[in-house]
């Protein structure tokens, strides 16, 4: 019944959240279903604030944390202490809306260390963005920018982080049995997680030996960080400081600018090589800017001869793109074109191509600035052993004029000659070295 709700909810129906919410919790206290109970009774709590009703929307997460404590299940602590903050920020109780806040992303980041899939590490975060999302706007609202850019980057999923990390990281030999100890725990919840038993006495007691196993995992895993901290690594990576970021951004001398969507506002942070900060929020939401990159997708997948003679709808989004991402940092950028300048993109801002937006005199972005696209800063903490190309054995590679066997490409005769006369660019760029030519037939892959 709770499902139902969170639809609802989502889709701003609050009454019918609201009935389907108080229908589940009237079963899951007549089955002694607590676990269930607590999440319901967090969902309560906000549908509580969006009906303006902050002190039952209080009563009701404290009720949640109880049960949270009582059960051992810390997934409905972080939904608890998420109205409780949101209460408390109209009151001017800041502070006490941040250490709801702080504690809400510190419950996110522990339950992180039992999520064991890629995937499923990807979806947990983006389940549970409006922590950071709101812990983010409210240090924002404190003047606390180097605080929010680390709530930032801690809300990215970091499955390619923990890969990059782990392959960093070597067991010595007296570490070597701890680890096998915590995989073989991740191994047996795992298991437990296919686990749905029709049996309401057994589902309680499966689900008590599950917040068992959990809680020993992360009292393992957070043991193993405060001996260990590096070989931690091997099973999570931790977001980065401010202080490792400003070591990253020295290491690579460049200028690095960070976005960050939430629900109502766009943060952008510029840091300098000089690791100076400056922090903008643009005044639109995801979705205005979720509707805007749609509508430049379509129009550049619908591209047609007529299209390609009258590009000044596409200059127009693009441009109005540049204007709202790119525009209010252009002063922060460095001047020199050579000067490297990474770019972080946030949620649907990964579907901009950031190298094509024109400024107002019409000009691309790649022709002022060398970019680079980065998921997060924390990757590159990463990369200092990356430096050298990959390159053939004998020589470097170059391939070019790919065909394309998909029946739904329609040819193109010109592709060809523009493709030859970029390879000679690039071979000419690579020097004298033995090198490969990949064309044809030989470049594609199917």
């Amino acid at each position: 019944m709770k499902t139902p709700g969170d639809v609802h909810r989502l889709l701003g129906d609050v009454k019918k959240a609201r009935a389907h919410y108080e229908q589940a919790l009237k079963l899951q206290r007549e089955i002694e279903a607590k676990t269930q109970e607590g999440s319901t009774l967090a969902a309560l709590a906000d549908v509580g604030l969006q009906e303006g009703d902050a002190p039952t929307a209080r009563g009701l997460s404290r009720q949640a944390l109880m049960l949270a404590e009582e059960t051992g299940n810390p997934e409905p602590r972080w939904n608890a202490q998420l109205p409780l903050a949101r209460a408390g920020r109209p009151r001017n109780q800041a502070e006490e809306a941040l250490a709801h806040l702080r504690a809400s992303v510190e419950t996110i980041n522990s339950i992180r260390l039992r999520v064991l899939t890629d995937m499923s590490k990807i979806g947990y975060l983006d389940a549970r963005q409006a922590a950071f999302h709101e812990l983010a706007d409210l240090l924002h609202e404190q003047g606390r920018a180097v605080e929010a850019l680390e709530v930032a980057e801690a809300a990215r999923s970091r499955a390619l982080t923990d890969l990059l990390a782990a392959r960093q990281i070597k067991a010595k030999p007296a570490d070597a049995a701890r680890l096998p100890e915590i995989r073989q725990m991740e191994a047996r919840l795992r298991a437990q997680a296919g686990m749905n038993p029709l049996d309401v006495a057994v589902r309680m007691e499966l689900a008590q030996k599950r917040a068992a196993a959990e809680n020993e995992l992360t009292r393992r895993v957070r043991s193993l960080q405060d001996e260990r901290g590096e070989l931690t690594s091997l099973i999570v990576a931790e977001p980065l400081s401010f202080p490792q970021i400003r070591a990253v951004i020295e290491r690579l001398h460049a200028t690095m600018v960070e976005y960050f969507v939430t629900e109502k506002q766009l943060f952008i942070w510029v840091i300098k090589p000089s690791a100076e900060i400056k922090n903008v929020v643009v005044r639109i939401g995801r979705e205005p800017l979720r509707q805007m990159v749609r509508g430049l997708h379509v129009q550049l997948h619908d591209v047609d001869a007529a299209t390609l003679r009258h590009l000044r709808p596409v200059q127009a989004r693009l441009a109005e793109i540049h204007r709202l991402t790119v525009a209010p940092v252009v002063a922060d950028l460095p001047r020199d074109p050579q000067e490297l300048v990474y770019v972080t993109p946030h949620g649907v801002l990964f579907l901009i191509p950031f190298a094509t937006v024109k400024d107002e005199r019409g000009r691309y972005l790649i022709e002022k600035h060398t970019l680079v696209s980065v998921p997060s800063i924390s990757v590159l903490r990463y990369t200092t052993e990356k430096k050298r190309w990959v390159v053939s054995p004998t020589g470097r590679t170059c391939w070019s004029w790919p065909i394309h066997t998909c029946r739904r490409m329609p040819p193109s005769t010109s592709f060809p000659v523009r493709a030859r006369k970029s390879h000679r660019l690039v071979v000419s760029f690579l020097g004298r070295e033995r090198r490969y030519l990949w064309a044809g037939r030989q470049a594609s892959r199917t």
